[in-house]
């Protein structure tokens, strides 16, 4: 019998086709496992494929929500699974520019688009809000190299068919390339009779698409890259497989998919065995089948059996040694306005931090694994991080600091926690601007919001320079705000700075504001943060403004398991922005003014307000490593790239991004630990972060 715990990669059909063609491209099959978890239904073929043991499982009804449940299940009973890999056959969607046909291959590298996730609006129709989310970095850099030696060798995927088939013989009369001449594409405007065969003389040739055959030069079958469309029922409209064609330029439909892509870290390879019209190819479904499983076994032999592995590092989690933590505690928003203290009902039995880091047996009953690694994470990072930077504690003569600029109510330079920051130069009085009062010195703060978002930052990335820009005197938006906070971004401009950070969000958009950050984005290059608002329940819109625009870092709150929070306004609204991120921001404990907080020094906050000022801080982090010493210098091209919003977001959602628990499809959950461990060297992290960039830009 199999011991589950040695199978770490997970494969999914939806089909009998898919089903069979996974088993017969195997290595080597293996004994059923030895057990199961009692919430697993899934029944399951074992094996290998060059160094990688997989648990192959087929969905049992082959739309969504059974992809995700199928997944769920086989994470109970192997819980080393490390990724997962759909393959499956579905539609293809033609062009001028993807000459897709039966029998290809799509590679999902842009991610799985559920096209039937969205609202319909009056004079509008449907709209999708969905927004994909790309597989992770490993396999996507598993693909590209994979797709450099097929476009420089060619591929064997026909070989490898015919040698299946050789050892299979009951399989080559539905499993072998159909004749050429099957592979009819119809115009769009033809839609086939019901009851009738395409081969009947109403359905004339002549309304066939005419394309050129294929050559010796030619892969054949090709493979193609891109997204991948999917719902909870077949595509068979030509009319819309072309508009969603131009409109998100999709490769092809599938049935299901999302429901594993959007929730997993995974990837989604497709056989083409129809167009997604009402035409039918039946005839292609079992070749469909086995070019996809062909290509998944290339693919497979490319990537190393660690990778993606976080499997010793999530459920090993009971030999950490758990301490105070003073920075996080678990409870849910309970400081910010009444009308969001629905959040703290909602979580009120919830176990906190503090509970379950000093009760071992209680860490023992917590059901979900994850969850309680991702506590002892958060734990590690805000605190053992710290204590053990991986940077040194001053730039030497070849680095600077980051400089981050704050937009807020300004800080109280006279706060403790802020004293060893002041001694090194990187909180002073000589960066910070009062917009609201201006000359008066020294700067202060009216409300402590801005102390608060301030210390955050530094305690997440020690080595920066703070430019404080006093901007607000209270929590509510007053009309001068909209004068200084212009100002205050171009002062932060002239400074030079890496990054500004809006901890605040307005309901509608401002013009002024708008303007100066084009301009300043005009004269150099430089990160922006801001936070989306803490008003989910929001009709009109509940994400804030400047989160909202498309070159600004839009950042969202979550617990510290990962959970949106329920205050914030998550990933849902804006399909075309892909900006938008989450991290911990609940009962956040930083700096606040004693005077204000009945004489102690210390305060417990939650809102965007606080994952936006986390968020920047990791940023910073990224941003310093990338200023580390070389042999020959810092790495100046990846400083510039960072820089930009597509390569700090990329490196963040490549490197740090989590997908767990199930959360809607473009949610994306920040776990600096990820690539900042302890255990992880210098040199690891620069290359972790070159890698991103390399591969994004």
């Amino acid at each position: 019998m199999s011991n589950p715990e040695n199978y770490t990669v997970g494969w999914i059909c939806s089909v009998t086709p898919e089903f069979v063609a996974a088993k017969a491209i195997l290595d080597e099959v293996h004994q059923r496992p030895e057990s199961m978890s009692p919430h697993d239904n899934n029944n399951y073929t074992l094996g290998r494929i060059g160094k990688h043991n997989i648990a192959i499982a087929v969905t049992p009804n082959g739309n969504t929500s059974s992809a995700a449940i199928v997944a769920t299940n086989m994470r109970h009973s192997f819980v080393n699974i490390a990724f997962f890999l759909m393959v499956v056959i579905g539609g293809g969607a033609p062009s001028v520019h993807h000459d897709i046909r039966l029998g290809d291959v799509v590679v999902g590298k842009d991610g799985v688009l559920q096209y039937d996730l969205g609202k319909t609006l009056q004079d509008q129709g449907f709209l999708i809000t969905a927004i994909p989310l790309q597989p992770p970095a490993f396999l996507q850099t598993a693909v590209t190299e994979l797709k450099t030696q097929y476009e420089s060798e060619g591929h064997r995927l026909e070989q490898v068919i015919n040698t299946v088939l050789e050892s299979n013989p009951k399989l080559r009369q539905n499993y072998k390339r159909p004749d050429q001449s099957s592979d009819r594409l119809h115009r769009s405007e033809i839609i086939h009779a019901s009851g009738a065969h395409c081969t009947e003389s109403w359905c004339d040739e002549s309304l066939l698409v005419l394309r050129n055959e294929r050559n010796e030069e030619d892969d054949n079958p090709a493979i193609h890259y891109g997204l991948i469309a999917s719902a909870n029922q077949l595509m068979k409209d030509a009319g819309l497989r072309d508009r969603l064609v131009v409109e998100k330029n999709v490769l092809c439909f599938d049935v299901g998919a999302a429901g594993v892509a959007n929730h997993f870290p995974g990837l989604v390879i497709l056989g083409i065995a129809g167009y997604s019209d009402s035409h039918s190819n039946e005839g292609w479904q079992g070749y469909a089948a086995m070019t996809a499983a062909a290509y998944t076994k290339d693919l497979l032999r490319l990537i190393h059996p660690n990778k993606g592995n976080l499997n010793q590092k999530t459920f090993n989690f009971l030999s950490d040694q758990f301490q105070e933590n003073p920075a996080i505690s678990g409870r849910d928003f309970s400081s910010e306005k009444e009308s969001d203290q629905r959040s703290s009902a909602a979580v009120s039995t919830t176990a906190s931090w503090k509970e379950i880091v000093f009760d071992s047996a209680q860490v023992m009953s917590v059901n979900n694994t994850l969850a309680a690694d991702s506590m002892n994470k958060v734990h590690r990072f805000f605190l053992q991080y710290r204590k053990k930077p991986l940077c040194k504690e001053k730039p030497t003569s070849k680095q600077k600091f980051v400089k981050i600029a704050i937009l807020d109510t300004g800080i109280d330079l006279g706060h403790p926690e802020f004293r060893p920051f002041q001694n090194d130069g990187r909180v002073t009085a000589g960066h910070c601007r009062d917009f609201v009062n201006p000359g008066e010195s020294p700067i202060s703060d009216s409300t402590g919001h801005g102390t608060h978002c301030a210390h955050l930052v530094l305690k997440v990335c020690q080595i920066a320079k703070l430019y404080i820009a006093k901007v607000f005197q209270t929590e509510q938006c007053d009309e001068g705000a909209l004068e200084r906070i212009p100002a205050a971004i171009d002062w932060a401009v002239e400074n030079e700075v890496d990054i500004i950070v809006m901890c605040f969000a307005f309901k509608k958009f401002h013009m002024k504001i708008d303007k100066a950050i084009r301009e300043a984005k005009g004269k150099r290059e430089f990160l922006i943060f801001a936070a989306a608002s803490n008003n989910k329940h929001d009709d009109e819109d509940p994400v804030g403004f400047p989160a909202s625009l498309r070159d600004v870092i839009r950042v969202n709150s979550c617990t510290h398991t990962g959970s949106q929070s329920t205050f914030s306004p998550g990933c849902h609204d804006r399909m075309d922005n892909l900006n938008n991120l989450s991290i911990i921001g609940e009962e956040l404990e930083a700096a606040f003014p004693e005077a204000k907080n009945d004489n102690k020094p210390l305060k417990r906050l939650s809102g965007t307000s606080m994952s936006t000022a986390i968020l920047a801080g990791v940023a910073g982090l990224v941003l310093e490593f990338s200023m580390m010493e070389r042999k020959n210098g810092p790495n100046v091209k990846n400083q510039e790239q960072l820089l930009k919003t597509q390569g700090m977001v990329a490196v963040l959602r490549g490197c740090m991004a989590g997908k767990w628990p199930p959360q809607p499809p473009s949610y994306c959950y920040i776990r600096p630990w990820l690539l900042f461990a302890p255990e992880e060297s210098r040199e690891d992290i620069v290359y972790r972060i070159s890698e991103e960039l390399r591969r994004c830009m």
